[in-house]
């Protein structure tokens, strides 16, 4: 263990290959035995796929190990008279690649699903899905700490700043404790990956160039960014109160991550990719996400990724609805079968009826009043819906007017082309009087389709208005 922040920056001193074989040594073997004897199910992962410690410790990052749900190879190979491994999807024949090769010998393979994936699909034998996060952290002392499963110390590399002559791409950074490091001037040229780390306090600075900068399943607690050049990928990570400020984005990538009150401010972004959680705790957190990232795409004049920010902000506003619906059980539990639309127009006609029910109205009308903008026109930034859905209307009414011949006159043949004829001149409220209703019924359906048209035309106008204007 790290207790003295000379010996932190005697760990960045060395060379990326120099530090991993010092890893190899002196704390991948303790990591190994505290997950084999604390996390479950990793036991019955390793004896699955015939594994052991010395493959744990030889993996050239240890995430990898545990994250993706391929299959892998771990490949091992005599290169030189130097012992190799790499970890590879199995979709290739890595083996019979290196055994091309003539000063390649002793190739070795072993097929494996990673930890994570595994553990999800035996659930059953292993009784439940283990989660690897930090959930302790210790400042009472010089150096801080983080805990991994609770009360494991991680190896500490934080608490330092670095600068344009240390790397990260080449270093296994895996399950280490990253807290509190200030990147300034830092340069990263080439991808690289970091997984299970606490990367709390960071602070990116100075015209730092990090890019392919992937970070997966880690804790990136106010997270600071000034005047940076960045490319960086978020996966499955804790991102609480990130600050970017005056930075430049190649490229933003946040996936199935926990992102709370980001705070952007003459930040540009030029590829932005946003997928949050699928089950967010908090539906509303994820709609203010969304947002925060519109204002500042309209801030440097991004206008594209603001319409796309404001539709999925609306759609996330939609779900909140109709999870308040659910929470005051306004609306039952949805379901595939019939029942559900039974019970929703059973519960629909118990609030009209029911007394004391403002609330429970104010929230219905709410829900449906979003859903019926989200399928007429996708909140105005999808106006060819109305098109698509004028075209039903009109093709509907034809044939309501053929089948019922309900505008025939003693000088028009009623037949398939007059009526699709009458439906479009009623629809766009021109009415050449050539072709007249007859008849109550008939007058009430030309009412009902002049009425619908004139509105969807207006709607179509507005939408397509919007998008140019935006």
């Amino acid at each position: 263990m790290i207790f003295s922040k000379d010996e932190i920056k005697r760990l960045w001193y060395m060379r990326p290959n120099e530090f991993n074989e010092w890893r190899k040594e002196n704390d991948l073997p303790r990591l190994f035995d505290i997950l084999h004897h604390n996390l479950n199910g990793f036991k019955e992962w390793i004896d699955t796929f015939g594994l052991n410690k010395d493959i744990f410790i030889n993996a050239p990052r240890t995430g990898e190990l545990f994250t993706g749900k391929e299959i892998f190879d771990f490949v091992s190979y005599t290169c030189n008279k130097k012992k190799k491994f790499i970890i590879k999807q199995s979709s290739i024949n890595i083996k019979k690649i290196l055994e091309k090769e003539s000063f390649i010998h002793n190739v070795s393979v072993i097929k494996f699903i990673p930890f994570l994936h595994w553990a999800e699909k035996n659930i059953d034998k292993i009784g439940s899905v283990p989660k690897i996060e930090y959930t302790k952290w210790d400042e009472s002392g010089e150096l801080s700490n983080a805990y991994l499963l609770n009360w494991m110390p991680a190896l500490k590399l934080g608490q330092i700043k670095l600068k344009a002559d240390k790397e990260i791409q080449d270093r296994n950074l895996d399950f280490t404790d990253l807290d509190s490091i200030t990147f300034s001037g830092f340069i990263v040229s080439k991808p690289a990956t970091i997984r299970f780390a606490s990367c709390r306090n960071w602070k990116i600075n100075n015209e730092s160039r990090m890019f392919g900068v992937t970070v997966e399943k880690c804790c990136m607690f106010r997270l600071e960014c000034l005047n940076a050049y960045l490319a960086m990928n978020f996966l499955h990570c804790q991102i609480f109160e990130p600050s970017f400020n005056g930075t430049y984005f190649y490229e933003l990538s946040i996936i199935k991550s926990m992102l709370l009150n980001p705070q952007l401010d003459k930040t540009e972004v030029v590829n932005f990719k946003y997928v949050p959680l699928e089950n967010p705790r908090c539906p509303q957190n994820e709609k203010d996400n969304y947002r925060r990232f519109r204002f500042s795409f309209q801030g440097v004049g991004n206008l594209n990724e603001a319409k796309k920010c404001y539709y999925n902000e609306k759609c996330s506003e939609r779900e909140i609805f109709f999870e308040e619906l659910k929470k005051n059980n306004d609306i039952p539990e949805k379901t595939n079968n019939i029942s559900f639309w039974t019970k929703v127009v059973r519960n629909v006609l118990i609030l009209n009826f029911k007394e004391n029910n403002q609330q429970a109205k104010r929230r219905f009308r709410r829900y449906i009043y979003s859903s019926f903008q989200y399928y007429l026109w996708g909140y105005g930034e999808k106006p060819i819906n109305i098109i698509k859905i004028s075209a039903y209307i009109i093709a509907a009414f034809s044939v309501l007017f053929f089948l019922f011949d309900l505008t025939v006159d003693s000088k028009t043949q009623f037949n398939p082309i007059n009526s699709i004829y009458f439906s479009i001149v009623t629809f766009t409220t021109l009415g050449y009087g050539d072709i007249q209703p007859s008849g109550v019924i008939a007058k009430i359906l030309c009412g009902a389709e002049a009425l619908t048209g004139a509105l969807m035309i207006g709607l179509s106008i507005a939408g397509f208005s919007n998008k140019s204007s935006y």
